[in-house]
């Protein structure tokens, strides 16, 4: 995906969709998600702690964040399957960037055990139109 988002504020605490993008994964309904322009995220909430490891708005972890932050925004399926989209595709952006497989699982773990806790039906089984593409 090429630079999709900005920084809109001085200390970086939001990113915003500048170019609307379409991205597929197997959970979505209709196998893919349109992100719109001037959808707002937060590029991975990294603890402090990690930024050694990751640090939030790295190019490799924004894709990735942006589609989880929009389904746990909607609430769409379940947090554990918007959790699974995001390993995905930050999985395919690290190993472009040359990041450790593990580092991918670590992230996955961190957001599915800490991140938002919602729904009970499969993203994939819900009848839901936010997701058609432009």
């Amino acid at each position: 995906m090429r630079d999709p988002v900005v920084c809109p504020s001085e200390d970086c605490k939001l990113y915003e969709v500048i170019q609307g993008f379409r991205t597929e994964h197997e959970l979505l309904p209709g196998g893919a998600l349109w992100v719109p322009p001037g959808f707002l995220f937060d590029g991975a909430s990294v603890p402090r702690f990690f930024w050694r490891i990751v640090s939030p708005g790295e190019p490799w972890v924004l894709r990735g964040s942006c589609v989880h932050d929009m389904l746990c925004d909607l609430e769409v399926g379940r947090a554990y399957d918007a959790a699974v989209v995001f390993r995905d595709l930050i999985a395919e952006d690290a190993q472009t960037a040359g990041k450790p497989k593990r580092l991918v699982t670590a992230m996955f773990k961190a957001v599915s055990d800490w991140g938002p806790q919602f729904g009970n039906q499969p993203i994939n089984r819900l009848n839901r139109r936010p997701f058609e593409s432009h």
